[in-house]
């Protein structure tokens, strides 16, 4: 081989690695834009177990535990979650570049006007 073939050679190999450093830079820095966000949920009483935390437009959730805590990755500072458990009105949070976010939930007193009981013997 002469010495044109080994330099054709070789910038067409470190053009394909620059390519593929490219790449894999563009992915991982996608990766790393996501962050965990921890946090309790709570009522005037106490913590809440069973809270659902849902990353507003996406399907990306997470429950509370028994205590109350939930983690969850959120794609970026611009997310927002909406925090929502049966019996009480559900609240949205911006997260912004926060890390934790606590939240207290108001009950969502409804009247009912009528109740039918059915009994079989």
């Amino acid at each position: 081989m002469d010495i044109k073939t080994l330099n054709k050679n070789h910038s067409k190999y470190l053009r394909k690695m620059i390519f593929s450093a490219v790449i894999f830079l563009a992915g991982t820095c996608g990766l790393l834009a996501q962050h965990t966000v921890t946090g309790s949920v709570s009522d005037s009483e106490g913590t809440l177990s069973g809270a659902n935390v849902v990353v507003k437009g996406t399907n990306v959730g997470a429950l509370t535990g028994a205590d109350g805590t939930y983690s969850i990755n959120v794609p970026d500072n611009n997310a927002t979650l909406l925090f929502s458990l049966m019996g009480y009105a559900s609240q949205e949070v911006a997260v912004g570049s926060r890390t934790v976010v606590d939240v207290t939930l108001a009950e969502e007193a409804e009247l009912i006007d009528e109740v039918v009981v059915v009994a079989y013997g």
